[in-house]
């Protein structure tokens, strides 16, 4: 299939994200997606603009439970901050819409995010800031069609810990790190019902080591 998007601006594409049975293909200031009618072919293939909202290019978009997640190319210098947005599909309405989902702490996710994944089986979001000493984490939960919890927190790396990228495999999110310019594959298990069998109670611990590898 090879077929081109159509609009009176100039849109180059970046990515491809597939979200509810669709292909949405985005540019920086606008949104298209490739459909059909019927089985998809060369022929029946139509790629329609959905949306004109502004993206940073450098940043993928991830898919969410309900919604899909992007970093707004919209300049908020005034802050000093990154705006975070979800785009939607209103079924009921056949609209397409995109809310900020940062709108009540404007001032708390940093400029230059390079990364976010996303895992909609947990409802989280995680973005990692180009200094790569926090992490941001976005948790939200749905009851139907209400959104009920929208939070926000960071997790704070240790001193001399730099991330330089994440990514997540099922319930595992894995961070490549950086001590003293030796780069580490290090993991956090974001499994909430996940308890240790060494012990009766659950607990957390930040680089987890077993007593035979510790010295006196």
């Amino acid at each position: 299939i090879d077929y081109s998007a159509s609009h009176d601006e100039v849109s180059l594409l970046k990515y491809a994200v597939t979200f509810q049975e669709a292909l949405l293909l985005f540019g920086e200031k606008n949104q298209f997606v490739l459909d059909s009618p019927d089985i998809l072919s060369p022929s029946t293939a139509v790629i329609t603009h959905v949306s004109p909202y502004s993206i940073d290019p450098d940043i993928r978009p991830v898919a969410g439970s309900k919604t899909l997640f992007y970093c707004s190319g919209e300049d908020d210098t005034a802050t000093g901050a990154t705006r975070v947005k979800e785009f939607y599909i209103d079924s009921d309405h056949d609209r397409k819409e995109s809310a900020d989902i940062t709108a009540h702490v404007p001032k708390y996710i940093p400029e230059n995010i390079t990364r976010l994944v996303s895992t909609p089986d947990r409802e989280m979001l995680f973005l990692l800031p180009s200094t790569g000493t926090e992490l941001y984490v976005y948790k939200y939960y749905w009851s139907g069609t209400d959104k009920i919890q929208s939070a926000w927190f960071k997790y704070t790396l240790p001193p001399g810990c730099i991330c330089r990228s994440i990514e997540l495999i099922g319930d595992t999110l894995y961070l490549f790190n950086e001590y003293a310019g030796a780069l580490h594959l290090e993991k956090l298990l974001i499994d909430t019902d996940a308890v240790y069998t060494e012990t009766v109670f659950d607990y957390c611990l930040d680089r987890q080591i077993t007593s035979a590898q510790c010295t006196k």
